[in-house]
């Protein structure tokens, strides 16, 4: 038996080639970043699940034919006696199992640039509680008679909070391109990861199907090579 990881590897770029084609799609769609990472992040660890279903099957075929071709010499009988052994639902109940099931990580994302670079250019951390230190000095003013100095006071804690709020908002929607682009990053680091968890599942299914083509031909006094 010959087959191994290092077979598959074209398989498994396809595969992750195809999510990102996809991801792409979806990067530039007529959402907002929030909406977009909420999405993504489920769409994506599915997508990796339904690639290792694929690829555990291209395997499974692949072992298969080996499997074929090393008893392409023995009696019909003990071929059809290995069919009957059903090895590929073996796995596939193997696989089903929970210490044996693919469980690809879930997808953490850095800070969003929109909210940093919001927060820098509204100086919301700052001018805003300098608005709130305003109107709670106002409302002690009030309570002591200072009636002359409210309105003023509200007018200036009204407007620094407005004003905050609209710098906030600008270099939000500014920051767009910088936020899709460190997604971008995220999601590749992640199908990186993902493509090694891959190998390892695929690797695992291969080490079963070797144990049980053993057994099989343990139980029906053939060699293993």
């Amino acid at each position: 038996m010959k087959t191994d990881i290092s077979q598959f590897e074209e398989h498994i770029d396809k595969e992750i080639s195809k999510i990102w084609d996809n991801v792409n799609i979806h990067l530039y769609e007529d959402l907002d970043v929030r909406k977009k990472r909420e999405f993504l992040s489920t769409y994506i660890p599915d997508e990796v699940i339904r690639s290792s279903k694929i690829l555990r099957d291209t395997v499974i075929n692949a072992l298969m034919r080996e499997a074929t071709d090393r008893l392409r010499d023995t009696s019909v009988e003990l071929q059809n006696r290995f069919y009957d052994y059903n090895i590929r639902d073996k796995i596939k109940e193997w696989t089903s199992q929970v210490e044996n099931r693919f469980s690809p990580d879930t997808i953490t994302y850095s800070m969003n640039p929109q909210i940093t670079n919001g927060l820098i250019f509204s100086g919301i951390t700052l001018i805003t509680g300098g608005g709130i230190t305003k109107m709670v000095f106002i409302k002690n003013a009030v309570k002591a008679g200072h009636s002359s100095i409210s309105l003023g006071a509200i007018i200036s804690g009204i407007t620094t909070i407005l004003l905050s709020a609209y710098m906030f908002k600008l270099a939000y929607d500014k920051s767009e391109t910088k936020a899709i682009s460190k997604m971008k990053e995220d999601i590749a680091s992640y199908l990186d990861n993902a493509k090694k968890q891959l190998r390892e599942y695929l690797n695992g299914v291969i080490r079963y199907f070797y144990e049980e083509f053993e057994t099989f031909c343990k139980e029906n006094g053939l060699e293993v090579k």
